[in-house]
């Protein structure tokens, strides 16, 4: 199960309120999906998004900059 996170690219904080097109995935190996995500500009402190990714038994990994 693989779990998508809006963050603030500078403090580490989840973005909220964000809307998600799909979330808590259940990829095959090899498989893509591309997610939409969408949150209230005001709603971000540093002004620069990231997407953290988590699955079952792995560690938080970020893309740095959405």
């Amino acid at each position: 199960m693989v779990r998508a996170a809006l963050l603030d690219a500078e403090s580490g904080d989840r973005v909220l309120p964000t809307l998600y097109s799909d979330n808590y995935l259940w990829p095959l190996p090899g498989e893509s999906r591309t997610l939409t995500l969408s949150w209230p500009a005001s709603a971000l402190v540093s002004g620069s998004p990231a997407v953290g990714v988590e699955g079952y038994n792995v560690p938080m990994a970020s893309t740095g900059r959405a």
